[in-house]
């Protein structure tokens, strides 16, 4: 009777550990898909203007105003992004000049990028270039917290972006968040389901009956 009620003891307790994990798992799950909510705000908030994102956020703001402009025309037509009077972008034809022999597609290719580059207030751009046109072709987006009618590092021939690129990444985040929240939640569910079947089985009156004729 002793080995049984042992065995007995050690099954309660790993029965007692599973439901544990279990909804270790659902609690982990929902916080998934609770905070990301909070995760949204903060991020489209304090971190675009005041936050990590500020610099990459000035930065492309920067880019913008210099592409397309006086001095790094551009290959676009300014009629094919209405957008562009909303975000007082001038429409000067100079400025315009789709299939130019100096025409810039993309900001790192504009005649006078390397003097551009070098103030203060670019300099950010320059260091993380590589980084702005990754996420640009990855996230098919323009602009950190704003969005901008063409992408400005991954060539404005690649059509119109989706989002900006802050936006874009949260949607991806967010999918996630959804999918591996939910993923967390059922597997926790069925694993105390499962608990729940040990507890019967330990507590089963057959499995009582069968350790009192051992005493």
């Amino acid at each position: 009777y002793g080995a049984k009620a042992k065995s007995s003891c050690c099954s309660f307790f790993f029965a007692a550990i599973f439901s544990l994990l279990s909804l270790a798992v659902i609690a982990v799950g929902v916080a998934m898909l609770v905070y990301y909510d909070k995760f949204e705000d903060h991020v489209k908030g304090d971190d675009c203007f005041t936050g990590p994102l500020e610099d990459a956020n000035k930065g492309a703001e920067h880019t913008f105003t210099y592409l397309c402009s006086a001095g790094c025309p551009c290959d676009a037509k300014y009629g094919d992004y209405p957008a562009l009077a909303q975000l007082g972008k001038s429409s000067s034809e100079p400025y315009y000049v789709p299939g130019g022999a100096t025409s810039a597609s993309e900001v790192q290719k504009c005649t006078t990028y390397n003097t551009w580059k070098n103030l203060d207030a670019n300099s950010y751009v320059d260091d993380n270039i590589d980084f702005f046109e990754s996420v640009e072709k990855e996230f098919d987006c323009s602009g950190i917290c704003t969005k901008y009618p063409y992408y400005m590092f991954s060539g404005i021939s690649r059509g119109t972006p989706k989002d900006n690129c802050v936006d874009s990444i949260l949607d991806k985040v967010k999918d996630l968040a959804k999918t591996y929240g939910g993923i967390s939640i059922a597997v926790g569910i069925v694993f105390f389901l499962f608990s729940i079947c040990g507890y019967c089985l330990i507590c089963h009156p057959d499995r009582k009956k069968e350790h009192s004729n051992f005493a």
